[in-house]
């Protein structure tokens, strides 16, 4: 059930928000918030929506993820864009009877990981909001990629919750610089549950690299 101080979301994953596996980004040894990890965060919001006593904050949640090598390499953060921290990500879903598409190109294999990032179709604003809320409105996975600086060089993937008229309402582990969103928790709630406005993506979307993700089952 949504807590009392979200606001009213008419749309969303049948998730109760109480006891959903939230975590936060972590702190590198200087206190620093750990850059580059959106997609690792992604899927293990994801993993979490499916396998909540697999993938859970006390059991395998993203730093330990990480270390562990479960989603593939594990990089420093200048070096998360080759997709080598997510090479062992298809076979682990296939061995969860789950498969993962990125603007609908079917990724079995890092290769088809690299052609999706760099190489795949694009979808419009108009579609990509459209299959979004289609992906809702069935209480299936989906998240949002969405470039981030002018450049369109730097991206930001977020679990896609629900959706209104005007915004998505997406997950995410830390408020990421260069996103105009905004937190609908609290202050002090550890839940980074921010409101993604329409305007605000369609913006966006006039960039280069804009996707869409999806887990689907096998």
């Amino acid at each position: 059930m949504p807590a009392p101080n979200l606001p009213n979301i008419p749309h969303h994953l049948p998730i109760d928000l109480d006891s959903f596996g939230f975590v936060l980004r972590e702190k590198d040894i200087n206190g620093n918030t750990v850059k580059n990890r959106c997609g690792r965060d992604f899927l293990y919001y994801s993993l979490n929506f499916l396998f909540p006593q697999e993938f859970s904050p006390v059991a395998q949640y993203p730093k330990l993820i990480e270390e562990k090598n479960i989603f593939g390499y594990r990089l420093p953060s200048y070096l998360i864009w080759t997709g080598l921290s997510f090479k062992k990500v298809p076979r682990l879903l296939s061995n969860h009877n789950l498969e993962i598409r990125i603007n609908s190109v079917l990724i079995n294999s890092y290769f088809d990981f690299a052609y999706s990032l760099f190489s795949s179709k694009k979808y419009s604003f108009a579609d990509a909001i459209t299959t979004i809320k289609s992906r809702v409105d069935a209480g299936k996975i989906v998240g949002i990629d969405m470039a981030v600086n002018l450049s369109g060089l730097a991206d930001h993937v977020m679990f896609v919750y629900g959706y209104d008229d005007e915004n998505l309402y997406v997950f995410d582990t830390h408020q990421a610089h260069g996103i105009t969103y905004s937190k609908v928790t609290a202050p002090n709630d550890q839940r980074f549950i921010m409101k993604l406005p329409f305007s605000i993506i369609e913006e966006k979307w006039k960039m280069y690299w804009n996707r869409i993700w999806e887990i689907n089952p096998r």
